[in-house]
């Protein structure tokens, strides 16, 4: 689906990943440069690979966070009109 026809929470849930970015990148000494991206860099990619756990634990914190944030609460069946969500649980608590 394009972004543009995404509902308006989903819109602020992707615009809240993206600015958290930064963030998280420095978290492995890396960070984002304007311009095109580069597919041929192995280096950075093994960089990512080896520090892939640490990423996704916080990019799931920041996901988590901003859901948190806007009155989201888990329960087992996700019910948006209820700002239900079956995948509110910290990373450590997910199945593979």
């Amino acid at each position: 689906m394009d972004y543009k026809d995404l509902p308006p929470d989903i819109k602020l849930s992707n615009e809240a990943a993206a600015g958290r970015m930064p963030d998280i990148l420095a978290l492995v000494g890396l960070g984002l440069e304007p311009g095109a991206a580069k597919d041929d860099q192995p280096d950075i990619r093994a960089h990512l690979e080896a520090h892939i756990s640490l990423l996704a634990e916080k990019k799931r914190e920041g996901w988590m966070d901003h859901y948190l944030a806007q009155d989201w609460r888990y329960d087992k069946v996700t019910n948006d009109a209820q700002r239900l969500h079956n995948c509110l649980l910290p990373y450590n608590q997910l199945s593979e």
